[in-house]
Parts: structure tokens; sequence; C-alpha cells
């Protein structure tokens, strides 16, 4: 049997029947954002353990609605575009990781 390629599923022995291309990609969409403050303790119980609270506003959380468009640099979504449209919901908060504070993404829904 052929060794199976591809970037994401389904794996074919071309590597061309993925239902995404790879990277890089380029987004485009409308975005809305909603900032706010909770208890730190809220934001350290989404974390694993390595990760510690941004020791700058440890509170701060943001959900982010998101309708994409989405094109790697082969063009091959203009294709057929409902193949890199959707929709996401995620929240992201500020974490510290050896000394650097990063922002995460602790829940995300995908349509």
């Amino acid at each position: 049997m052929s060794e199976l390629r591809g970037y994401a599923p389904p794996y074919t022995p071309s590597g061309r029947s993925g239902v995404i291309p790879p990277p890089p990609w380029h987004y485009s969409g409308d975005l809305l954002t909603v900032e706010y403050r909770t208890a730190p303790a809220n934001v350290r119980a989404l974390l694993p353990d390595d990760l510690e609270l941004a020791p700058d506003d440890p509170g701060a959380v943001a959900m982010i609605w998101a309708d994409w468009q989405s094109c790697s640099d082969s063009f091959d979504e203009l294709l057929d575009p409902a193949r890199s449209q959707y929709k996401e919901a995620f929240v992201v908060v500020r974490c510290q990781y050896e000394g650097v504070t990063y922002s995460r993404c602790v829940l995300i829904w995908v349509t």
C-alpha cells in the first residue's frame, strides 16, 4: 500500500484530498470582542498547572466571536470557498510561562 500523505484528513497517496491545504493561511473576517474582568482564581482554574497567571491584570478575559474566511498561498480555497468559511467563538486569557506573558485560548467552539 502506498504511503498516505497530506496536511489534514482524508490522507491519500497523492496528498491532495485534505479538507484544508497546508499553511500559511491568510484570514479575513468580522470579529466582535468583549473584554471583561473576573476574579483571578477563575482564570487560574482554566490554566494547566505549568502556566501561571499573568502578573499584569490577571483577571482579564476576552470573549471573541469570529466569522472567518481563510485562504492559503495556493488559493485552492477559491475553487470552493465554502471549504474555508467558518465561525468561531473563543475565550482568551493572559498567562505566563517561564517568565514570558502569552495569550491562551482556553475554550473554543467552531462551526
